[in-house]
C-alpha cells in the first residue's frame, strides 16, 4: 500500500516529524522499518511503501474517520469514570 508520509504518521500513531527523522535516520518508528519502506527521487520521500505483512492497516470500519479523543477529552472522561467509581464506593 502506496502512503503518504502524513498518512504512515497516523497509521502510526506519531506525528511525520517522527516518520521524517526515522526515515533521515535509518531509524525503526514505532518499530517499523520505515526508511526501507521509502521510495525517493533525487534524495526527496515521495511515498511509503508499505508491506501488507506490516499490520498497520485499520481493521474498524470507519475507524479512520473517527477521531482520537484529544488530552482533555481523555482526562475528564478518566475524571467521570473515577468520579463515579468514588461515588458508588460511598454509598456502600
Amino acid at each position: 500500500m502506496r502512503l503518504t508520509q502524513k498518512e504512515l504518521a497516523d497509521r502510526l500513531g506519531v506525528t511525520p516529524a517522527a516518520v521524517s527523522q526515522a526515515t533521515t535516520e535509518s531509524h525503526k518508528c514505532q518499530g517499523y522499518p520505515v526508511a526501507k519502506w521509502a521510495t525517493r527521487r533525487c534524495g526527496q520521500v515521495l511515498w511509503y511503501e508499505v508491506p501488507s505483512e506490516a499490520d498497520i492497516y485499520e481493521t474498524e470500519t470507519g475507524a479512520e474517520d473517527q477521531p482520537s479523543p484529544s488530552g482533555g477529552e481523555r482526562i475528564a472522561e478518566e475524571t467521570m469514570e473515577a468520579l463515579s467509581r468514588f461515588e458508588s464506593n460511598d454509598s456502600d
